[in-house]
């Protein structure tokens, strides 16, 4: 026989409503928080560089001259880079020969 009263059931059906009313604020917050949320220049060495914080908890760093991204953390850990972040690295990019 099925408890359908009990505390356990109370509990559980509890927590699905919270766990629904946690996503539809989640998709309300993603429609209506500006992007970015936080964006501020500051230097780094004689760089000009911007640092913009966007939903969810993602901060970069952008070169503000040239708008490339210079690094990417983590979703909620501003300090922690993002584990797939690929930086540039114009010292293995291919430069162009050429004959004379």
């Amino acid at each position: 026989m099925n408890n359908h009263h009990g505390p356990e059931y109370v509990r559980a059906q509890a927590k699905i409503a919270a766990a629904a009313l946690i996503k539809k604020a989640a998709r309300f917050v993603d429609a209506n928080i500006p992007s970015p949320v936080f964006k501020k220049r500051f230097t780094h060495g004689k760089g000009k560089l911007t640092a913009q914080f966007e939903y969810p908890g993602v901060l970069k760093v952008i070169d503000h001259d040239t708008g490339d991204v210079l690094a990417v953390s983590a979703p909620g850990m501003p300090e922690l880079l993002c584990p797939n972040f690929k930086p540039r690295t114009p010292a293995l990019e291919q430069s162009v020969i050429v004959d004379r």
